[in-house]
Order: C-alpha cells, then structure tokens, then sequence
C-alpha cells in the first residue's frame, strides 16, 4: 500500500463536494493507495505544462472534479481539488476549434457559453461554446433471458432500447445479448423495432444466466469500434447482484480493456464493489425511481451524448488552454 495525503486546503475542498462526488474521490485515492505509480489512465493523467504534476480522475474520468497531486519520496500528495480540465492543451497557431465533453449534464439541456472557463496561457478567454451531436457508438446490452426473468423486466428492457436509441447520434447502434446461454439475440442494428422485438419477443431459456460470458460476448460485437465509441451495458439489477465475482472478472478482461461497462437497475442499485468495478472499466451504475423504470435508459444517452466544440481566437505559436466547467452540470450530483 502507498501513503496518500491531503494538504490543508485540499482536505477542505474536499469536504464540500456532493456527497456522491466525494465519494468517487474517496475511491479514487483507494485506487492510489493500492496501486501507487502503476495507476495510469484513465483513473490518472498527467497535467501538460507542470512536471511531476497528476490529476486523479474519479469514476475513471467520469466525474467532474480532479484531484491534483504530486509525488514526493514514497508519498503522494494531494494539492488541490476543483472541476475537470476538459481541455489540457493545444497549439492554437491560426484559430482553434476544440471538442470537450461534458458527463452528467441533465438531458436536453445546452450549457451557455458562460458555464465554461476558458483559460489560454493562464489567461481567461472569450470563446465561441456550440453543442455537438455525439460521436456515432456501437452499444452491447445483457439482458436475462432466461425462464426465471420476469416478462415485466424484458418489456422495460424492450421500452427503454427504443427510448436510448434515438438519443444517440445518427449511425449509433446496438445489438441485444441473451444471458442465458449466452446468445446474440440481435446484432449491432439502428433498427428500434428489431431491438424490441429481440427482447420482449425472445424465447426464454432453461438455462441460467452466465452474463460474465455474455459480457465478453458483448465485447466481441462492438470490437470494431474506436475507444469512446463502444460500451457494454448489462440490464437489471438481479443480474449484477446474484453474479457479482463473475461480472467483476468480465469487467477486467483483456476483451473489454477500453470498453466502459455500465449497469441499468432499478432503484435497489447494485453493490459498493461492483459499482466500483464498472467505475473501473469508466463505466456506472444507473438506477431509476420508483415510477420511472426508463430513467437509467436516458442517463446513460445523456453520458454518452453531451459533447460541445469550444472555438477559441489565433494566437502565436504553441499555447497552453484549460477548459474547465465553471460549476459543475445541474445534475452532477446523480448517479453513482
């Protein structure tokens, strides 16, 4: 284990995080403990422009907040607290147009210009703030397909595939995996009505679910896409929690290694490790309400959609930008 310290100031940015924010930061700095200087990305990066100096990125990058930190002997130290560098660096010789994305803002919301802090060689700087649409992604779904799920569960399944598919961006797809076996119920399609049917119209199983290898099934359907634009997303919270060593040791397979793993539940959430498995992986957990079964359907397409270009003024020569939330997203407190 290595020794991870708080300077003064840093302990009381910490203290006033959401609740939920700190508690990624706490496990953030449980990964820094374990595994010391073998921790890289994207659970750490280092800051362009400081030498020695690393940012800690909770949930995998995921979270808003950055904790700054440097090594000193066979201590770390935590310096500093405060919102994500979405941008680090760039050479803004003739004008530049940067593309930053923003987890966690609520849906359908458009941030102004004004939410984000835009700093060129230390300098605030106006700039230009257009939302983009989300880069085309390649999505993998669980689903318990056995005798033993519920008929309500798979039509929640079913409704919430055609509510997250039109959220994403044009030429996005998704292919249904059946736990039990496992099977590919339907390859990667932009077709809603093939994916509802490969849900709530798949013949159920006698055989129990076994979505570790149904996970890496998954992996293997979305394989072709670049990193960042490929997940994996198991559905229903029965699966996560009555398989959790086997989904924990599919998380951390070779085959899924820049694949975010995500989790849709209901509202009894999964367990504190597994969670902390899919924050690995740069994936969550999400639940819904009591009432609102689809609203882990829509979190998930507000992750993965939220992405805006930041247009900043010619400057001579190499420059040093940080782009930066001035608060974070209304909703960064939900979730995991």
């Amino acid at each position: 284990m290595w020794d991870v310290v708080y300077l003064p100031e840093a302990e009381s940015e910490r203290l006033v995080l959401p609740k939920v924010e700190r508690n990624a930061l706490i496990h953030a700095v449980e990964k820094l403990e374990a595994f010391g200087p073998q921790l890289g990305y994207p659970h750490t990066s280092a800051v362009q422009g400081f030498t020695g100096l690393r940012e800690l990125r909770p949930r995998a990058g995921r979270s808003p907040w950055r904790a700054l930190y440097r090594r000193v002997s066979d201590v770390f130290v935590l310096a500093a607290v405060g919102p994500e560098a979405l941008v680090s660096t760039a050479d803004l010789a003739g004008g530049q147009a940067l593309t930053v994305s923003v987890p966690h803002a609520a849906r359908g919301t458009v941030l102004p210009a004004s939410a984000f802090d835009v700093t060129v060689n230390g300098r605030h700087t106006a700039a230009a703030v257009g939302r983009l649409p989300s880069t085309p992604l390649d999505l993998a779904v669980v689903v318990d397909s056995t005798a033993a799920a519920p008929d309500a569960a798979r039509q929640v399944a079913a409704n919430g595939l055609a509510e997250l598919l039109p959220q994403l961006s044009a030429g996005s797809r998704v292919a249904v995996i059946g736990a039990a076996g496992p099977t590919v119920l339907q390859p990667l399609t932009a077709d809603v009505r093939a994916l509802v049917r490969a849900v709530s119209k798949a013949s159920t199983s006698s055989s129990t679910a076994a979505p570790g290898a149904a996970m890496r099934l998954a992996a293997d359907q979305v394989a072709t896409g670049p990193a960042g634009q490929r997940a994996v997303a198991l559905v229903g919270t029965p699966l996560a929690t009555q398989h959790e060593a086997e989904i924990t040791n599919a998380a951390l397979d070779g085959r899924l290694v820049g694949t975010p793993v995500y989790v849709l539940g209901d509202a009894d959430g999964v367990t504190a490790a597994t969670r902390q498995t899919l924050e690995f992986t740069g994936g969550t957990s999400y639940a819904g309400a009591a009432g609102s079964p689809l609203q882990p359907y829509d979190d998930l397409a507000a992750d993965l959609v939220n992405r805006y270009r930041v247009s900043l003024p010619a400057v001579s020569g190499a420059a040093t930008v940080q782009v930066r939330l001035a608060k974070p997203p209304a909703n960064a407190a939900a979730g995991p």
